[in-house]
């Protein structure tokens, strides 16, 4: 790659934007103008790379640092989370199976992340939501996996009584916690007195299935999912007006 023609092509039209950002105005003949000098940069710069056949490697580190300093935009990541730590008892707690208790378990978090180029590199990334969620108390029941990722199940329950939760959110990216992909959208706003939720996991093959059904006593609200969340494929949708339940589905590679 010509890196000089590159870089030079590249400078030119950058000037032509200031410019135009100097003035406050930018006509149709300018963009065309910005473009069409970044187009014959990008072709001249791969022609002479065909007819040399080498490149300068020092240059072209010299090209991505400009080219980033350039063309990303500033990363924005105002992030809020807060969890009130719960008091927690165990009354069962053996090799396969648990059974806990917690009382006054909140959370609540909040972030706003845009970026299209992050560490040198095209990774598009957006992140805007806010969720909140308090239970008064909470028994949660836990079994192991027994099984595999051939083949394994696991059963989980809870029941919980006077829980409030809010959420809204779109996600799209790489999940830093995770290293998966994210692509999901949430919403909802629901109180209840009292709740019961069931799950079941399944893994066959190397992929797990879970499935969760939660019913609703004494409240009123919707809630629903739908997307990819942690590499997964989830949807989830429920409502309650005095009596309700939801439907949860995912599937995804087991971990």
């Amino acid at each position: 790659m010509n890196i000089g023609a590159l870089v030079s092509g590249v400078i030119a039209a950058v000037a032509k934007v200031n410019a135009c950002s100097k003035d406050g105005k930018m006509s149709q003949d300018d963009a065309e103008e910005i473009v069409d000098m970044l187009c014959k940069a990008l072709v001249g710069a791969f022609i002479a790379r065909i007819g040399t056949g080498s490149s300068n490697s020092k240059n072209d580190e010299k090209v991505k640092e400009f080219f980033n300093s350039c063309t990303s935009t500033p990363n924005v990541n105002p992030k809020f989370e807060d969890n009130t730590l719960p008091l927690e008892a165990y009354l069962i707690n053996k090799e396969y199976f648990n059974l806990k208790t917690s009382i006054l378990k909140g959370s609540a978090k909040a972030e706003a992340r845009a970026n299209i180029f992050e560490d040198g590199k095209l990774r598009p990334n957006l992140k805007l939501g806010a969720e909140e969620e308090m239970k008064m108390v909470e028994f949660s029941a836990e079994t192991k996996r027994f099984g595999d990722k051939d083949f394994g199940i696991q059963l989980d329950g809870n029941v919980t009584g006077i829980k409030e939760k809010a959420e809204l959110g779109v996600y799209f990216g790489e999940n830093k916690d995770t290293g998966k992909f994210d692509c999901c959208v949430k919403g909802g706003a629901i109180a209840t007195l009292s709740e019961a939720t069931a799950t079941q996991k399944f893994t066959i093959l190397g992929a797990e299935i879970e499935i969760e059904e939660t019913g609703y006593a004494g409240g009123i609200g919707a809630e629903g999912k739908i997307g990819l969340d942690k590499g997964k494929m989830k949807a989830k949708i429920g409502a309650c007006e005095i009596i309700g339940g939801s439907v949860s589905l995912s599937i995804g590679v087991a971990d």
